[in-house]
């Protein structure tokens, strides 16, 4: 049997999971002492309404090799075979602590993989090796088959300030300070599994636009397009309207974004992932 691991950097719920037959790891998610479950639905809602009132600033904490260790031997014990996706291992230490973990369990039959990829550009990752798990593929061609996607993937995002990813030490605080100052939207994507800055733009019109110039080239059809958000649904229906239309996008699903990438994100971000046609 081949079981699935995840960590919810994918914004993946529990629900969800429990639907895909996948394990899900929680990263901690804490407002100074105060822990902030990342698992419902409706967790997504009250972490920005919480965000937005709290004195302190949400912090991430890496998942320990303690606690993938424990679900490593049950797998052994089961004699599970094992395909673990975290988040980038340029973001977090949990891939490492994967690592770790897999040489203390002394089990072979583990493959964990570095997709360089995060939230939703993370979920596709993982919604494709589900996939390829159910139609009988062995673990190591759905290994293959899910790096060669996650190569593929884009992932470009608007925020409205960069204030939390400079506290949460994501960009120097040089880029922060004149992203406030100008005003600006700042562009972000994911480059080599790590945030870099895309570009900038005057206004959410403007930035909404920017984000479209970066498509280049054919949306790979096996794939739906994914948008994102943090918190700000009804900014996010008008990027979605405009990117349908500009693109004829026939195949798209829409999720919001969690806690975990919303400490370092902050409210009112849209954004689209999508995998590139080769």
């Amino acid at each position: 049997m081949i079981r699935i691991i995840t960590d919810t950097a994918s914004d993946i719920t529990a629900k969800q999971a429990e639907k895909l037959n996948v394990h899900l790891m929680p990263i901690s998610v804490t407002f100074g002492d105060d822990p902030y479950d990342q698992l419902r639905d409706e967790d997504f809602t009250h972490f920005y309404e919480k965000q937005a009132t709290s004195e302190t600033m949400a912090t991430t904490s890496l998942i320990s090799p303690g606690e993938y260790l424990e679900v490593f031997q049950k797998a052994k014990n089961a004699g599970e075979t094992l395909i673990v996706i975290p988040l980038s291992s340029k973001l977090s230490g949990s891939f490492q602590s994967a690592e770790l973990a897999k040489n203390m369990a002394e089990y072979k039959d583990i493959h964990i993989i570095d997709t360089n990829q995060i939230a939703t550009a993370q979920r596709i990752v993982v919604e494709y090796a589900a996939c390829l798990r159910d139609e009988g593929k062995s673990a190591e061609e759905i290994v293959d088959a899910v790096l060669d996607v996650s190569g593929r993937i884009r992932l470009y995002a608007s925020l409205d300030t960069l204030k939390f990813l400079v506290k949460g030490g994501r960009i120097s605080k040089t880029a922060g300070f004149m992203g406030s100052m100008l005003s600006i939207k700042p562009i972000i994507c994911i480059e080599d599994g790590a945030v870099s800055a895309a570009g900038k733009a005057k206004g959410r019109e403007a930035a909404n636009k920017k984000i479209l110039s970066f498509i280049d080239g054919e949306f790979d059809p096996e794939f739906p397009v994914h948008f994102l958000y943090t918190a700000n649904r009804e900014a996010a229906n008008g990027f979605i309207a405009l990117a349908t239309a500009e693109h004829d996008i026939k195949n798209s699903v829409v999720y919001p974004i969690g806690g975990v990438i919303g400490t370092h994100a902050g409210p009112n971000a849209v954004g689209m992932a999508w995998v590139q046609k080769k």
